[in-house]
């Protein structure tokens, strides 16, 4: 007899692209300038949170100026009542006009329908039936400009017993203005483990977010490595591939952003990051890390 082995399909599944997908795809969104967050933006309205969510993807585009330093911040907020008492997944409690403390460097993606999204993170994550769901940015500079988010959930798994989903999000690496830990990549080599900061809890699943916070950037092509470990010893987590462009626009090189995100890290461990271009790398490099537990 032939054994099939039990796999998940998601029965709901609902998002904010549009009826027909182009570069207003999604929902615009305007940042916070000069380092203070913006508004909470709905994304999805309660109305469409019909079931208990068990993941949720979000895509961040349009956040690139030639000539421009256009380092960002995103939070992600739902209100289980449905209303407009945002609660951040990150536990921040920040408002308008304070310094974001927790939230994941997005910077430097290209518009919809040439370059982006190059910013997405993929959440096993726990939403309540009846939430709405917003987001809000900061960027670092004066000329804010707008992004556009784009957001997928994803609901009533057939295999619910073997399907993952985690109760708490957190950001490992601390903020500074609107960049996470900055660090250098080798030329051609790989660069030093750099600490991004130690876990508070058992996590098992991440999102790794790089930034380039530098006006002035040139074709180049880069490996970012992902770890846990001692200071010592490190256990390699995930490794993605980006390049840059003259137009100040970083992108994904490969999709081993979700692929490699499963790895069980336990609490009071440290993760490190590390970069490697191919060739002298531009400067300005930070990055920080969702982990889901």
């Amino acid at each position: 007899m032939l054994l099939v082995p039990k796999v998940n399909r998601f029965a709901f599944t609902y998002d904010n692209w549009g009826a027909n997908f182009g570069t207003s795809a999604g929902t615009s969104v305007v940042p916070g300038a000069s380092n203070v967050y913006g508004s909470w933006t709905e994304v999805i309205s309660d109305a469409n949170v019909t079931t208990d969510i068990w993941a949720i993807e979000i895509s961040i585009t349009g956040g690139n100026t030639a000539n421009s330093d256009k380092s960002q911040l995103v939070d992600i907020g739902y209100d289980p009542a449905g209303g407009t008492t945002y609660v951040s997944i990150f536990g921040d409690t920040a408002t308008v006009g304070q310094a974001a403390t927790k939230a994941w460097v997005c910077g430097n993606v290209g518009t919809l329908g040439t370059t982006g999204p190059d910013m997405v993170a993929n959440l096993p994550l726990r939403i309540p039936s009846g939430s709405a769901i917003a987001v809000r940015l900061q960027g670092s500079n004066a000329t804010a400009g707008t992004v556009r988010v784009l957001v997928k959930l994803y609901g009533k798994p057939s295999a619910p017993d073997i399907t993952p989903r985690g109760g708490i999000a957190r950001i490992i690496g601390a903020v500074t203005t609107s960049g996470g830990v900055s660090f250098t990549p080798g030329n051609a080599t790989d660069g030093a483990w750099t600490s991004l900061g130690a876990t508070g809890s058992n996590l098992w699943w991440w999102q790794l977010g790089v930034q380039c916070s530098n006006g002035t950037q040139t074709a180049l092509y880069y490996y970012f490595d992902l770890a846990y470990g001692d200071g010592s010893n490190y256990h390699l987590i995930h490794r993605q591939a980006r390049f840059t462009n003259t137009s100040e626009t970083s992108r994904l090189g490969t999709s081993s952003h979700y692929s490699e995100a499963f790895c069980h890290v336990p609490s009071g461990a440290t993760l490190y990051v590390r970069g490697r271009c191919s060739a002298a790398p531009t400067s300005g490099w930070n990055a920080n890390v969702i982990g889901i537990g």
